[in-house]
């Protein structure tokens, strides 16, 4: 039941707005016309509280690789030689769900969808921050949100960022699903991804660091996912990639 295109959005307050906005797009556009392709070890940790269970109980923990590549994500299994699969709930059942990577931010700072509303000053785990909301309208979103075996549907969504004084790098953004379909038998979803600065080549690069995916069906289940990425570095070739039903030739 999770989703594909996401996004993050900021917002400023009416006096510092332009600036403020346009200088956090900026140092967005900054990383990502940096990145290299890459790829990371994702963890997830997938836990299910039933209606009437008080506390979530331990589903089962998937380890997959992910690679972003030519502006993609892509995904395989540790161990296979192969990167190859965009849609990564044909890899794995049950709950998942990908864009993490720089999809998100790529969505609303280079292709414009969120509108912003203005910002505040606070901290974030100690550090001076600035909070930013953001919604995105379904007419202009590409958030394709699957309920198996209801169905799919895209929706519009919207949330909060937070990215440090200093610096204006990102550090934490949430998104929330807006006006969920009766359909998709579903009350809630809600993403948060925390950001850290990565060395990939003797550069340093924002990229996710810790996920947490929730989210509530209609029969109170609830099911959670906790992310975690290590191990990035960046794509050189040591796997088949594949793209529109074409293969990478494997490294001599």
């Amino acid at each position: 039941m999770r989703w594909w295109i996401m996004c993050v959005a900021a917002m400023a307050s009416s006096a510092q707005s332009p600036p403020l906005l346009d200088n956090v797009k900026a140092r967005a556009q900054e990383n990502l016309k940096r990145l290299p392709d890459y790829t990371c070890t994702e963890n997830v940790e997938r836990s299910l509280k039933a209606r009437r269970e008080r506390r979530p109980r331990h589903w089962d923990t998937v380890r997959l690789n992910v690679a972003y590549v030519g502006g993609k994500e892509l995904f395989g299994f540790p161990g296979t030689g192969r990167i190859d699969q965009s849609e990564v709930d044909r890899l794995v059942g049950g709950s998942i769900s990908n864009g993490q990577f720089a999809i998100f931010v790529r969505s609303v700072f280079v292709e414009n969808r969120a509108t912003f509303g203005p910002a505040a000053e606070t901290s974030l785990d100690g550090t001076p921050a600035f909070r930013f909301h953001y919604e995105v309208p379904v007419a202009r979103s590409g958030f394709l949100l699957r309920s198996p075996p209801f169905g799919e549907a895209i929706i519009g969504y919207s949330g909060r960022f937070w990215v440090a004084r200093d610096s204006l790098d990102l550090m934490r953004f949430v998104v929330l699903a807006d006006n969920l379909p009766p359909s998709l038998k579903l009350l809630s979803d809600v993403t948060t991804t925390d950001y850290r600065s990565v060395s990939i080549g003797g550069r340093d690069f924002l990229l996710p660091e810790h996920s947490t995916s929730e989210a509530k069906d209609v029969r109170g289940a609830e099911t959670r996912n906790v992310m975690t990425f290590e191990n990035c570095r960046e794509f050189v070739g040591e796997s088949v990639l594949k793209f529109d039903g074409t293969e990478s030739p494997p490294p001599n």
